[in-house]
């Protein structure tokens, strides 16, 4: 494996050439960005994995999201074993690794052992589970969609594999894999699998550094690229011209531009995040950063001085705003897909304002008593 770690520099591989309705949510069995999106007829609605004590060990909660005040209305819950989640990028559906408890392995069980596809009704939030597709085991995972809906990206943690299956667009039933590739084992568990938004490149952490693969369009299968860096939490900008990565142990967060062609990150320096840095959300007209650390939210502008589409850029520091967290770099940290509301787990899911004018952050309160393990919001943007 190529790698370029003194000069924070990615050296692809060949010849080192070429990133509230109040309605019960059930679960049935049957079987180029730059803006902020154009508001939608449809509701947003929010999705929490909570832990619970029963054989799923899960509980998948459904809230319906005040488009006024960003409060969340519970709308619905059902035990399901979930062990990461994915939505498609048009709202349609909700993707869910689910554990097997009988699935054993290594002495232990509870392994992954399917995706399922869960239609999301536009107006309630209500899921219809559609299909379920059958996965090699593994114990841990992280799953994530391309942006045309038509592929799902499932990464093996304990060992280190990546696959590719098609996703059927009409029901978002998982299909064939058409690809699989071992890079290298695992690095952060709850390090998110960043997907370029014009479905270029896939990036990850994995051990060594963040892993990058290539996607070949035609075919959905991957080109390996290298490792950069340390391991992080990665968030691509909306335009897809630049690569963030908020490194935990360095405290720092990393910005990369993206050569298009090739793949290749150019380092563009890096910020400090005052203490162990968490996961990092960028705003959806691209001005905006937000990280966690192990105590406070970080509110960062992306500068836009030299940058042939106004957008993009280094970070600079604008404000810091204390969340009552101690020395927690593993909150989780989710934005509604039009920008207007943030939102922090730590011991419940506190909800944040956003002033796009001036990145600053208004407190909601408390919308959820959970301590997810995972969250994430929808809105639909298409039929």
């Amino acid at each position: 494996m190529t790698r370029a770690r003194s000069l924070g520099i990615w050296l692809p591989l060949a010849l080192l050439t070429a990133c509230g309705t109040g309605r019960v949510s059930t679960i049935s069995d049957s079987g180029s960005p730059g803006p902020s999106p154009t508001p939608t007829p449809w509701p947003t609605f929010a999705y929490v994995v909570a832990y619970s004590t029963g054989e799923a060990r899960t509980v998948l909660q459904t809230y319906v999201v005040d488009d006024a005040t960003g409060a969340w209305n519970l709308a619905g819950s059902a035990a399901e074993p979930i062990d990461s989640v994915a939505f498609d990028p048009q709202g349609r559906f909700l993707f869910a690794a689910l554990r097997d408890p009988h699935a054993c392995g290594h002495g232990t069980c509870g392994w992954v052992a399917k995706v399922a596809a869960y239609r999301i009704d536009p107006a309630t939030g209500v899921l219809t589970r559609t299909g379920a597709g059958d996965l090699a085991q593994t114990l841990a995972s992280k799953i994530a969609t391309d942006p045309s809906s038509r592929l799902l990206y499932f990464i093996d943690r304990d060992h280190g594999y990546v696959h590719v299956f098609e996703i059927d667009a009409s029901t978002g039933s998982i299909g064939r894999e058409i690809f699989s590739d071992h890079q290298t084992a695992w690095g952060l568990d709850t390090s998110p699998v960043a997907v370029d938004p014009l479905g270029r490149f896939v990036y990850y952490s994995g051990g060594d550094g963040l892993v990058g693969y290539q996607v070949r369009v035609e075919t959905g299968t991957l080109r390996p690229m290298g490792y950069v860096g340390t391991d992080g939490y990665p968030a691509v900008h909306p335009s897809g011209r630049y690569l963030y990565v908020a490194e935990r142990d360095a405290a720092v967060v990393a910005t990369y531009g993206i050569e298009g062609g090739s793949g290749s990150l150019l380092p563009r320096g890096e910020v400090s995040t005052l203490s162990r840095a968490g996961p990092l959300v960028v705003h959806p007209s691209g001005r905006l950063l937000y990280v966690v650390n192990e105590s406070d939210i970080l509110e960062y502008r992306l500068d836009v001085a030299g940058t042939p589409d106004g957008l993009g850029g280094a970070p600079t520091l604008i404000g810091v705003v204390a969340s009552g967290a101690t020395a927690d770099p593993y909150r989780k940290l989710a934005m509604d897909p039009a920008g207007r509301f943030l939102y922090v787990a730590h011991r419940g899911v506190v909800g944040y304002a956003i002033d796009t004018a001036t990145g600053g952050l208004r407190s909601l309160g408390t919308v959820s008593p959970e301590t997810p393990s995972w969250m994430g919001l929808v809105t639909r943007s298409a039929p």
